[in-house]
């Protein structure tokens, strides 16, 4: 009975300690609703685990039966396993045992199983490591490559080198950049990982701001397939160094590359357009290379590329305000044949520049266009401008000599104004207009030939020609303008009245190589192709002959084209004198010329 008395105390107390574990984990359930779920699950198979291996295995079953009644409430096994003890013992140490170890177990067990919760959360280890694939700190993770679709695209993005791959989806598709908003791509946010673009063959069009940003872009590859660049599309991309355009690229667009301050080099090779402010500010840009298709260049496209050196223009059409403004380092600007348009301030500020070519098929030359350009000491204006623009070249320090050749028909006021180093100004026959103050300032000039073609000169044209030792004029002239302000404060030792020109032009035979002919063009001078007395320069104009055989007017040189067949040809051309310093020009003459090849 004492045994048995013994026994219900120990069940009473295991039911009470129990029931308290119970309450304090409801409690902390309340505030803790994920942890408990935790402590219910693993604590019954602790409980089950581990006191076995505390107490005595030496057990009997004696007391089954009135176990399984009292405790069915807990749904535990314990108070069977205090009967299977002997009576002796379980008097002193088990109620010692159990009453201090089964309400510290729970205790220790809960923090032991939240722990690792938290890092589960921030995918490190645990339930959710589904999260994994995004965070790139493991070595795994690098070594991943991520890819998906987008409109009728592909994107595939290497973790390891940075580098994104723009693919059309279907195999050999030709395909268009879908019409989104950059902050919708797939990879809008990734500045930091993407290192290296490529867009790939059939992708035809790059979208507005696709890169907008991205500062850790250092390479670009554009497709041969790519027709057009958006807006913005490479904007701020300031690791970039370098990038070629395909051919097939027409439109560059606005800001495409504004302020890529890393881009060194650019290559262009066969655009139409090439958007506002396309190259602004790509302070390290050394070498530019375009190559056009009737290209047009818009403003301030490559305004402030302060480091800019070396300029090629091949095939451009038209190039607007400012679009190479304040590029100080530019020491060339060779514009290119087919030019038709060169806007106001185009290349203002660039004061490194030393010589400037400028071909015939520019017919004006617009205002201001190179003024203050103190560094300029070699200008050739090619045959075929008409008209020179007011200030065009003034304060133009180091400039030497001016050339100005026959096709140009006006002179704009101040166009040479302070170009005070000049020593000799070559006026070529046709010009007709020179405007107010034009030369003004020119004072190293010693020779002065105005040519008969001359109308109409504007006050102070050729004023403070302090050194002038002779001035050529026709007689109508010099009576016109002797007393006016157009010399005023100039005054030369020699006034020369310019005789009338006999204008005697013959034709000769000229032979050219069947052998170099076949190789390419071959160009005859005009010193081979007429007598002219007195000796000066000729103009000519083609009347007529052989499709292949070409007059140059500026001059009267004459091309033969490349695999003209041997034979002799009859040309006949219209030639005139143009004059020097002691005749006037000639009267047109129609000469023919034989070219011999053979």
């Amino acid at each position: 009975m004492k045994l048995k008395r013994l026994l219900a105390g120990i069940i009473a107390m295991a039911m009470t300690v129990g029931m308290t574990s119970a309450l304090v984990i409801a409690d902390e359930a309340e505030n803790a609703p994920e942890e408990p779920a935790a402590v219910e699950t693993t604590e019954p198979e602790e409980k089950e685990t581990k006191k076995p291996e505390e107490k005595k295995p030496a057990e009997t079953k004696e007391a089954e039966p009135e176990e399984e009644k009292e405790p069915a409430e807990t749904k535990e096994a314990e108070p069977s396993k205090p009967a299977e003890t002997e009576p002796s013992e379980p008097e002193e140490k088990e109620p010692d045992e159990t009453e201090p170890a089964e309400p510290s177990e729970p205790e220790e067990k809960e923090p032991a199983e939240t722990e690792p919760e938290a890092p589960a959360e921030s995918g490190e280890e645990g339930e959710n490591s589904e999260e994994l694939p995004p965070e790139s700190d493991s070595e795994d993770a690098k070594d991943q490559t991520h890819s998906d679709t987008f409109g009728e695209l592909t994107w595939v993005f290497n973790d390891k080198n940075g580098e994104l791959t723009i693919k059309p989806t279907k195999k050999n598709a030709k395909v268009a950049w879908p019409n989104v908003s950059y902050y919708y791509l797939p990879w809008y946010g990734g500045e930091k990982s993407i290192k290296k673009v490529v867009i790939a063959k059939g992708v035809t069009s790059i979208g507005e701001g696709a890169f907008y940003g991205f500062y850790n872009i250092k390479s670009v590859s554009i497709g041969p397939d790519v027709t057009s660049i958006g807006e913005g599309a490479f904007n701020g991309c300031t690791a970039l160094t370098s990038v070629t355009i395909p051919k097939k690229a027409t439109t560059i667009g606005e800001g495409a590359f504004y302020k890529c301050t890393a881009l060194e080099k650019v290559t262009i090779k066969g655009a139409k357009e090439i958007g506002e402010s396309a190259f602004y500010g790509c302070y390290s840009l050394r070498n530019v290379s375009i190559t056009g298709n009737s290209l047009i260049i818009y403003e301030n496209a490559f305004k402030e590329c302060c480091l800019l050196r070396s300029l090629s223009l091949k095939g451009v059409k038209e190039i607007s305000s400012n679009a190479f403004k304040d590029c100080v380092c530019l020491r060339s600007i060779a514009l290119p044949n087919g030019l038709t348009s060169l806007s106001y301030n185009a290349f203002a500020g660039c004061v490194s520049v030393e010589s400037i070519s400028i071909p015939g098929s520019l017919t004006v030359i617009p205002d201001d266009v190179f003024i203050n350009f103190k560094c300029l000491n070699k200008l050739t204006i090619g045959y075929g401008v008409e008209e020179i623009g007011n200030y065009a070249f003034r304060y133009c320090y180091n400039l030497k000599a001016i050339s100005i050749p026959g096709s140009v028909k006006k002179i704009g006021q101040y166009a040479f104004s302070d170009c005070y180093n000049v020593k000799s100004i070559t006026l070529g026959y046709g010009i007709e207009d020179i405007g107010y103050e034009a030369f003004w300032n020119c004072d190293k000039v010693e020779t002065l030939v105005i040519p008969s073609s001359v109308t109409q000169m504007g006050d102070y044209a050729f004023e403070s020609l302090d050194k002038i030792k002779k001035i050529c004029l026709t007689e109508e002239l010099y009576n016109q303008y002797y007393t006016s302000k157009v010399f005023s404060r100039t005054n030369p030792t020699t006034w020369f009245i310019l005789k009338n020109n006999p204008g005697k032009i013959t034709g000769k035979t000229a032979k050219v190589k069947a052998k170099k002919v076949k190789k390419k063009a071959v160009t005859v001078s005009a010193s081979k192709l007429y007598k002219v007395s007195p000796k000066t320069g000729v103009i000519a104009e083609k009347v007529s002959g052989n499709a292949k055989i070409t007059v140059n007017k500026s001059n009267g040189n004459i091309t033969v084209a490349k695999k003209t067949k041997k034979g002799t040809y009859k040309i006949k051309v219209k030639v005139m004198s143009t004059g020097n310093a002691t005749y006037k020009a000639s009267d047109w003459k129609t000469v023919t010329v034989k070219i011999k090849v053979k």
